[in-house]
């Protein structure tokens, strides 16, 4: 999976500072969306546990496959306390657990990851 960090304000023109998120899309190895994926969310944000499941397809703007978890309504910083993962139909995992941090900073909002599935 390759993990970026991007404003918001790249996909919501109209959007300010007041919120923190992850998204991303699903695609295959020949770049195909691939929609109806399993994506799982967890760990911990400021003291909070979170545990979230989306499918992939539900945030278009995206892409065809693309998917948005919101976390706050404001940004929060925090070091390899939240992570990603790619599912299979059954809850399978694909992938390992993708760690991640999260910033304060405006510019660094969202955090894009872009799972390529290899099988």
């Amino acid at each position: 999976a390759a993990l970026t960090y991007q404003a918001r304000t790249d996909f919501y023109p109209d959007k300010n500072c007041d919120w923190l998120g992850v998204a991303g899309k699903v695609v295959g190895t020949d770049g195909s969306p691939l929609k109806n994926q399993e994506i799982q969310l967890g760990g911990t944000l400021d003291g909070k546990a979170i545990s979230n499941l989306k499918l992939s397809g539900n945030a278009t703007m995206y892409g065809p496959s693309g998917f948005e978890f919101v976390l706050s309504d404001h940004p929060i910083a925090s070091t390899q306390t939240l992570w990603i993962q790619l599912l299979d139909n059954t809850a399978k995992p694909l992938t390992d657990k993708i760690y991640f941090d999260t910033y304060t900073d405006c510019t660094q909002n969202l955090v894009m990851v872009v799972f390529t599935k290899t099988r």
